[in-house]
C-alpha cells in the first residue's frame, strides 16, 4: 500500500511538473521591452523564501520553548498567513499613489519619511545578508553530519554558496526565478514524500506528544494572571520567527 501511494504521488507530481515546464512563458515574459515575472515565479521564490527554514527551524524553536513549539509554529504560521493579507493592501496603497516595488522603503517613506524609510531599508539590508549567512553555514554544518569533508572544504562552502547567490542576483531575477523553481521541483518531490511517510508512520504516541504541546501551552495562558499569558504568546511566537 505504501509503495503505490508513493509511486503513485511521485508519477503525479512528474506529470505536473513536466506540463508545467513545457508551458511558454512560465516563469517570465517579455512586454514593452522589459521581462517581468509570472505569477507563478514570483510565488515560488516568495514560498522558497519560507520553505528552507523547515529543515532547521523547528528544532530551533524547540531549543528555546520545549515541545510547546508544536503549537507555535501552527499558531505563528496561521499568523503569518493573515499579515500578508496586510501586505496585499501595503502593494494596492503603493499602486494607487504610483509607487511600484521598494516594499517597505516605499511604503514606510510615504507614510512616515525618508528617515525611518532609511532605517526600514537598512534593517532589511542587514537581515537579509545575515539571514544568507547563517543559512549557508547552518547548510553546510547540517549536510557535514552526512558527509565527512575536510575542515578547509567545510569552511569555503559558505563562502562558495554566498557568493553563488550573489552571482544569481547579479545575473538578475529571470535567471534567479528559474533556478529557484528547478530548487523547488526537488524540495516538493522530497517534502511530499517526507510527508507521505509521515502519515504512514504516525503511532498513538504521536498524537500524545500533539496533544501534550497544545495542553502546555492551554495551561500556560489560563493557569496565570495575564501579563503570563502575554509573555507566553510572545516567547512562544518570537521564539518561532527567530527561529525562522
Amino acid at each position: 500500500m505504501k509503495e503505490l501511494v508513493l509511486l503513485g504521488l511521485n508519477l503525479f507530481l512528474l506529470v505536473l511538473f513536466v506540463s508545467l515546464i513545457r508551458k511558454k512563458n512560465l516563469l517570465a515574459y517579455l512586454c514593452g521591452g522589459r521581462w517581468w515575472l509570472t505569477w507563478l515565479s514570483v510565488g515560488v521564490i516568495t514560498f522558497m523564501d519560507e520553505f528552507t527554514s523547515i529543515f532547521y527551524a523547528p528544532s530551533e524553536a524547540h531549543r528555546f520553548i520545549g515541545n510547546k513549539a508544536i503549537f507555535f509554529i501552527i499558531f505563528t504560521s496561521i499568523f503569518i498567513r493573515f499579515s500578508t493579507t496586510r501586505m496585499v493592501e501595503i502593494a494596492e496603497i503603493l499602486e494607487k499613489n504610483g509607487i511600484k516595488g521598494g516594499g517597505v522603503y516605499s511604503f514606510s517613506y510615504l507614510v512616515l519619511g525618508p528617515k525611518i524609510s532609511f532605517i526600514a531599508v537598512a534593517s532589511i539590508i542587514v537581515d537579509y545578508i545575515l539571514t544568507a549567512c547563517i543559512s549557508s553555514v547552518s547548510a553546510v554544518a547540517n549536510g557535514t553530519t552526512f558527509i565527512s569533508l575536510p575542515p578547509f572544504i567545510e569552511t569555503l562552502l559558505p563562502f562558495a554558496i554566498i557568493w553563488f547567490i550573489a552571482g544569481l542576483n547579479i545575473l538578475g531575477i529571470r535567471e534567479n526565478a528559474r533556478f529557484t523553481f528547478s530548487v523547488f521541483i526537488v524540495a516538493i518531490f522530497i517534502v511530499l514524500n517526507l510527508i507521505t511517510l509521515g502519515f504512514f508512520h504516525f503511532t498513538p504516541q504521536n498524537l500524545e506528544v500533539i496533544k501534550a504541546s497544545f495542553d502546555n501551552v492551554y495551561r500556560d495562558l489560563t493557569e496565570d494572571n495575564l501579563f503570563h499569558a502575554m509573555y507566553t504568546v510572545a516567547a512562544g511566537v518570537g521564539s518561532c520567527i527567530l527561529a525562522y
